[in-house]
């Protein structure tokens, strides 16, 4: 099997458990560091692929709200553009 097939064999999902992994690590702080990570994981994996999934991740996570936080986070943003 070439590095290609495998490439190709491998699912967004994947990519997204892996993010999930390092995020869980808490050595990353912003995400440009959190994807450069992801990118040493995957190096033959396109960076617009990487931060697609991370932009799917997020969204999933969006949606479905867990322990309140992105609630917690729009107020949060809406209070600081009051003052």
């Amino acid at each position: 099997m070439t590095d290609n097939t495998k490439i190709e064999e491998l699912s967004d999902e994947e990519i997204q458990e892996t993010l999930v992994r390092l995020a869980k690590t808490e050595a990353y702080k912003t995400l440009p560091q959190w994807l450069a990570a992801t990118e040493e994981w995957y190096p033959n994996v396109s960076k617009e692929r990487i931060h697609a999934c991370a932009m799917q991740l997020r969204e999933r996570f969006k949606e479905s709200d867990h322990g309140g936080y992105w609630t917690e986070y729009l107020r949060q943003q809406r209070r600081r553009s009051r003052t």
